[in-house]
C-alpha cells in the first residue's frame, strides 16, 4: 500500500509546510502532497474580488519547485494537486503521480491536459471519486484514457495510461464509509485495468485503515498535520505525526505498542478510575478512617499518587506521613 500524508490547508507559512515534508518522512509515509490552486481557478473570481467564503490559504506556485527538492533530499515522494491545466503544466516536472481531486473529477479541459502530461511524461493518473456518479466516474475514465464520450468502451480495451481510483467520502470528517466500495469499484471500472485505493476523510487511526488494506486497496491518503498547526479548514480530519505513525505501524504490521491502551484514555486513568483519596484535609501522622478522612473515589484532577481500590484494606487504620489535602491520592508511600 502506498500511503501518503495529504497536508492540504494545514499550513500558515512555507516553513510549515517544510517541515511538514521531512515530518510526512520521520512518520514513515511514502509521498507527501499538496495543493495549487487559486481562487480564481475555483470560482471565477479575481483574487482582489472574491468573497470572504473562498479565503483559502493558496500555496504560491514558486515554492513548488523547493518542496519538491526538500521531498527529495528528505528521501520521500513529492505530489501536489492541480485545480486547472495550466497549474498542472506549471507542476508536471516535480511530482510523483499525477492527482485530480474529486470535485475536479467533470473538469474536462482538466482531465484532457491531465491525460496528455500522463503520456508525455510516463506519469499515473490519481482520481478520487467522492460524491460522483458512476456515469460521471465512467466519463472521466474515458477522457483519462483518449476515448470517445458517447460511445461504448471496445471489448479488451488496453488503457495506455495507469489509473488509480480512489473511493472517497467527501464530507469532512468522514462519519461513515462502506469499504466495500473498494471492491465495487474495482469490479465496475475493471475495463480500464484500474488500480483502486481509499482516500480517507474519517478520524479514525488504526481499524478502518486496517480494513482498506484488508480490501486490497493499493493507495491510502489521509490528512496530515503538524502538532502546531491547528485550525484550519482541514485540521478536524487531519492526523498528527503521532497518529500518523500508529496508523503506517499498523498497517505495515510493525505495531509494539500494548494493544490496549489507548492516549485518548487518560482521563480516564487519571481522573475518572476510582482510586483512594483524602474526602477532607488529612494532618501528617492522622489515622486513615475509611469513608470518614479517606475512601475509594473518583479525583477531580489528573491524579497518579492514588493507590487502587483494591488496595483499600491496607489503608485503613494506617497513619499519614505527610499533610494530604482534600481530593488529592493517598500513595501506599504516604504510610507510616
Amino acid at each position: 500500500m502506498y500511503i501518503v500524508a495529504k497536508v492540504g490547508s494545514n499550513w500558515r507559512t512555507f516553513e510549515d509546510l517544510k517541515d511538514s515534508v521531512q515530518m510526512a518522512k520521520t512518520v514513515g509515509a511514502d509521498c507527501v502532497k499538496f495543493q495549487l490552486f487559486t481562487h480564481q481557478e475555483l470560482y471565477g473570481y479575481a483574487e482582489e474580488t472574491a468573497p470572504k467564503w473562498t479565503q483559502s490559504p493558496c500555496m504560491h506556485p514558486d515554492w513548488v519547485p523547493l518542496l519538491a527538492q526538500k521531498a527529495q533530499a528528505a528521501g520521500i515522494g513529492f505530489m501536489c494537486t492541480a485545480f486547472s491545466p495550466r497549474s498542472l503544466e506549471l507542476i508536471i516536472p516535480y511530482i510523483a503521480k499525477i492527482k485530480i481531486a474529486s470535485n475536479e473529477l467533470t473538469h474536462l479541459r482538466l482531465l484532457e491536459k491531465a491525460r496528455t502530461l500522463a503520456l508525455a511524461h510516463g506519469k499515473e493518473v490519481v482520481l478520487s471519486t467522492g460524491g460522483s456518479s458512476d456515469g460521471d466516474i465512467l466519463m472521466a475514465c474515458k477522457v483519462l484514457c483518449g476515448l470517445p464520450l458517447r460511445d461504448p468502451v471496445p471489448v479488451g480495451f488496453l488503457p495506455d495510461i495507469s489509473l488509480t481510483l480512489l473511493y472517497c467520502v467527501s464530507s469532512y470528517p468522514a462519519t461513515w464509509v462502506n469499504l466495500d466500495a473498494i471492491d465495487y469499484l474495482r469490479k465496475e471500472f475493471s475495463i480500464f485495468n484500474v488500480a483502486v485505493g481509499f482516500s480517507d476523510h474519517t478520524t479514525d487511526v488504526l481499524e478502518i485503515p486496517l480494513r482498506a488494506l484488508a480490501h486490497n486497496a493499493a493507495y491510502l491518503e489521509k490528512h496530515f498535520t503538524l502538532d502546531r498547526i491547528t485550525e484550519t479548514d482541514d485540521s478536524d480530519h487531519s492526523l498528527n505525526p503521532d497518529k500518523f505513525k500508529a496508523m503506517i505501524e499498523r498497517i505495515r504490521g510493525q505495531w509494539t505498542r500494548p494493544s490496549r491502551y489507548n492516549p485518548t484514555e487518560t482521563a480516564m486513568f487519571l481522573m475518572h478510575n476510582r482510586r483512594v483519596v483524602a474526602i477532607q484535609d488529612i494532618e501528617k501522622n492522622e489515622s486513615l478512617v475509611e469513608d470518614v478522612n479517606f475512601g475509594v473515589y473518583r479525583s477531580k484532577i489528573e491524579d497518579t499518587q492514588g493507590g487502587l481500590g483494591f488496595q483499600v484494606p491496607k489503608f485503613v487504620g494506617r497513619q499519614v506521613s505527610r499533610k494530604i489535602q482534600c481530593g488529592s491520592g493517598i500513595s501506599p508511600f504516604d504510610l507510616l
